[in-house]
C-alpha cells in the first residue's frame, strides 16, 4: 500500500504479485515499516482486508519504539525476511522501497538510489531474487 497525500492507495504491481503466487499456492508475508501499536494494527489489517488482501500468513510491523530511519527500516526488514526464512526457503522478496531489499550499509551504491527505479537483484548473502517496483513519488 501507498501513502500518498495520506490516502492509501493500493501499488498495482505489487497486488498482481499477491494475487499470482495466491493462485500457484505460495505462502504470503508481509512486511511494513508501519509503527506496530495495538490502534495502527487494526487499522492497517482493516485498510489490507477493504483491499482483498486477506490471504497472508504473517503481518510484520515495526516495533514502534524504533525511531524509522533508513537504516532502522531496513535492519528491522532484513531480520523479519530472516524470521520467515526460519519457516520457509524465499523464493523472491518483492517491495518498492530500497529498504525492503537488503540491510543498509552493506551495499553502499544502493543506500542513495531513487525509489521511483525498478529493478531485479541478487543481493549477496540472499539465495532468491529481489522485485523491487518503483515507489511513488511525490
Amino acid at each position: 500500500m501507498d501513502e500518498q497525500n495520506k490516502k492509501e492507495q493500493i501499488i498495482p504491481e505489487m497486488f498482481h504479485i499477491y494475487k499470482l503466487c495466491l493462485s500457484i499456492g505460495l505462502v504470503v508475508n508481509i512486511i511494513t515499516a508501519r509503527p506496530d501499536t495495538k490502534q495502527n494494527r487494526i487499522a492497517t489489517r482493516h485498510m489490507l482486508f477493504s483491499n482483498d488482501i486477506t490471504e497472508f500468513e504473517a503481518l510484520y510491523m515495526m516495533p514502534s519504539d524504533i525511531k524509522p530511519t533508513f537504516e532502522t527500516i531496513s535492519r528491522y526488514k532484513y531480520d523479519a525476511r530472516a524470521d520467515v526464512a526460519r519457516r520457509h526457503n524465499i523464493l523472491a522478496n518483492c517491495g518498492d522501497m530500497w529498504t525492503d531489499h537488503y540491510k543498509y550499509r552493506t551495499i553502499k551504491s544502493l543506500n542513495d538510489r531513487s525509489n521511483a527505479e525498478t529493478a531485479i537483484c541478487f543481493l549477496p548473502g540472499q539465495h532468491f531474487p529481489s522485485l523491487k517496483l518503483p515507489a511513488s513519488v511525490v
